[in-house]
Protein backbone atom coordinates (compact mmCIF):
# COMPACT_ATOMS: atom_id res chain seq x y z
CA UNK A 1 0.00 0.00 0.00
CA UNK A 2 1.36 3.43 -0.91
CA UNK A 3 -0.51 6.43 0.41
CA UNK A 4 1.72 8.79 -1.57
CA UNK A 5 0.93 7.08 -4.88
CA UNK A 6 -2.79 7.22 -4.10
CA UNK A 7 -2.48 10.91 -3.20
CA UNK A 8 -0.77 11.51 -6.54
CA UNK A 9 -3.75 9.97 -8.39
CA UNK A 10 -5.99 12.75 -7.06
CA UNK A 11 -3.60 15.67 -6.52
CA UNK A 12 -1.64 15.63 -9.81
CA UNK A 13 -4.60 16.14 -12.19
CA UNK A 14 -5.95 19.04 -10.11
CA UNK A 15 -2.52 20.65 -9.82
CA UNK A 16 -1.98 20.32 -13.58
CA UNK A 17 -5.42 21.71 -14.41
CA UNK A 18 -4.90 24.80 -12.23
CA UNK A 19 -1.37 25.35 -13.55
CA UNK A 20 -2.70 25.24 -17.13
CA UNK A 21 -5.29 27.99 -16.66
CA UNK A 22 -4.76 31.19 -18.65
CA UNK A 23 -3.97 32.78 -15.26
CA UNK A 24 -2.33 29.86 -13.38
CA UNK A 25 -3.26 29.14 -9.77
CA UNK A 26 -0.95 27.37 -7.31
CA UNK A 27 -2.34 24.29 -5.56
CA UNK A 28 -1.06 23.57 -2.05
CA UNK A 29 -1.52 20.03 -0.75
CA UNK A 30 -1.10 18.38 2.65
CA UNK A 31 2.32 18.65 4.26
CA UNK A 32 3.50 21.32 1.83
CA UNK A 33 4.95 24.60 3.16
CA UNK A 34 2.41 27.38 2.85
CA UNK A 35 2.53 30.98 4.01
CA UNK A 36 -0.81 32.75 4.28
CA UNK A 37 -1.32 34.64 1.04
CA UNK A 38 -2.17 38.30 0.83
CA UNK A 39 -5.15 39.78 -1.01
CA UNK A 40 -3.37 40.00 -4.36
CA UNK A 41 -2.69 36.27 -4.66
CA UNK A 42 -4.95 33.45 -5.77
CA UNK A 43 -4.37 29.94 -4.52
CA UNK A 44 -6.06 26.61 -3.96
CA UNK A 45 -5.75 24.06 -1.18
CA UNK A 46 -6.46 20.34 -1.44
CA UNK A 47 -6.76 18.08 1.59
CA UNK A 48 -6.98 14.32 1.28
CA UNK A 49 -7.82 12.19 4.32
CA UNK A 50 -7.86 8.41 4.46
CA UNK A 51 -10.64 6.64 6.28
CA UNK A 52 -11.04 2.87 6.32
CA UNK A 53 -8.07 1.25 4.57
CA UNK A 54 -8.85 -2.45 4.73
CA UNK A 55 -11.58 -4.99 5.29
CA UNK A 56 -10.93 -7.83 7.73
CA UNK A 57 -11.89 -11.24 6.43
CA UNK A 58 -11.72 -14.58 8.22
CA UNK A 59 -8.31 -15.49 6.85
CA UNK A 60 -6.86 -12.23 5.57
CA UNK A 61 -7.15 -8.50 5.38
CA UNK A 62 -8.18 -7.05 2.04
CA UNK A 63 -6.95 -3.60 1.09
CA UNK A 64 -9.85 -1.26 0.39
CA UNK A 65 -8.73 2.36 0.65
CA UNK A 66 -11.44 4.93 1.27
CA UNK A 67 -11.39 8.54 2.26
CA UNK A 68 -12.43 12.06 1.45
CA UNK A 69 -10.94 15.03 -0.30
CA UNK A 70 -11.70 18.73 -0.22
CA UNK A 71 -10.61 21.42 -2.69
CA UNK A 72 -10.84 25.08 -1.73
CA UNK A 73 -10.10 28.00 -4.03
CA UNK A 74 -9.31 31.50 -2.77
CA UNK A 75 -9.57 34.51 -5.11
CA UNK A 76 -9.24 38.18 -4.16
CA UNK A 77 -12.49 39.93 -3.39
CA UNK A 78 -13.81 42.12 -6.20
CA UNK A 79 -12.84 39.44 -8.74
CA UNK A 80 -15.71 37.66 -7.10
CA UNK A 81 -17.58 34.51 -7.85
CA UNK A 82 -16.80 34.56 -11.57
CA UNK A 83 -13.06 33.98 -11.10
CA UNK A 84 -13.62 31.51 -8.25
CA UNK A 85 -16.03 29.62 -10.49
CA UNK A 86 -13.52 29.45 -13.37
CA UNK A 87 -10.79 28.08 -11.09
CA UNK A 88 -13.11 25.65 -9.31
CA UNK A 89 -14.54 24.39 -12.61
CA UNK A 90 -11.03 23.43 -13.75
CA UNK A 91 -10.48 21.52 -10.50
CA UNK A 92 -13.84 19.75 -10.76
CA UNK A 93 -13.27 18.71 -14.37
CA UNK A 94 -9.89 17.26 -13.38
CA UNK A 95 -11.45 15.34 -10.49
CA UNK A 96 -14.29 13.99 -12.61
CA UNK A 97 -11.78 12.63 -15.13
CA UNK A 98 -10.07 10.44 -12.53
CA UNK A 99 -10.79 6.75 -12.93
CA UNK A 100 -12.95 7.23 -16.02
CA UNK A 101 -10.36 7.14 -18.79
CA UNK A 102 -9.83 3.50 -19.60
CA UNK A 103 -9.39 0.28 -17.66
CA UNK A 104 -7.93 -0.03 -14.19
CA UNK A 105 -4.12 -0.33 -14.42
CA UNK A 106 -2.55 -3.70 -13.58
CA UNK A 107 0.01 -2.05 -11.29
CA UNK A 108 0.35 1.19 -9.36
CA UNK A 109 -2.38 3.32 -7.84
CA UNK A 110 -5.94 3.67 -9.06
CA UNK A 111 -8.79 5.75 -7.68
CA UNK A 112 -12.21 7.14 -8.39
CA UNK A 113 -14.68 9.49 -6.75
CA UNK A 114 -17.85 8.40 -4.98
CA UNK A 115 -19.69 11.60 -5.86
CA UNK A 116 -18.93 15.27 -5.67
CA UNK A 117 -20.55 17.83 -3.36
CA UNK A 118 -20.46 21.47 -4.31
CA UNK A 119 -19.13 23.79 -5.29
CA UNK A 120 -20.28 26.20 -2.65
CA UNK A 121 -19.20 29.84 -2.79
CA UNK A 122 -18.76 32.31 0.04
CA UNK A 123 -17.12 35.62 0.87
CA UNK A 124 -14.74 35.40 3.80
CA UNK A 125 -15.49 37.99 6.46
CA UNK A 126 -12.08 38.02 8.14
CA UNK A 127 -9.91 37.72 5.00
CA UNK A 128 -9.77 39.56 1.68
CA UNK A 129 -10.87 36.50 -0.32
CA UNK A 130 -13.88 35.08 -2.05
CA UNK A 131 -13.80 31.30 -1.79
CA UNK A 132 -15.22 28.21 -3.45
CA UNK A 133 -15.26 24.71 -1.96
CA UNK A 134 -16.07 21.20 -3.17
CA UNK A 135 -15.59 17.78 -1.65
CA UNK A 136 -15.92 14.11 -2.49
CA UNK A 137 -15.48 10.66 -1.10
CA UNK A 138 -13.07 8.36 -2.90
CA UNK A 139 -12.02 4.75 -3.14
CA UNK A 140 -8.59 3.66 -4.28
CA UNK A 141 -6.31 0.68 -4.61
CA UNK A 142 -2.59 0.10 -5.01
CA UNK A 143 -1.07 -2.95 -6.69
Amino acid sequence: MSYQEVRRVFEAPVSDALANLAEPVTLFVDNQPFVDADAAEEYAVMRLDFGQTNVSMLQENVEFLRGSLVVEVFCPKNRGPCRAQVVMQAAIEALLGIGTCGPKPTSGAYGRLNGLSGPSFYAMDNKPFFSARCGAGFIASYN
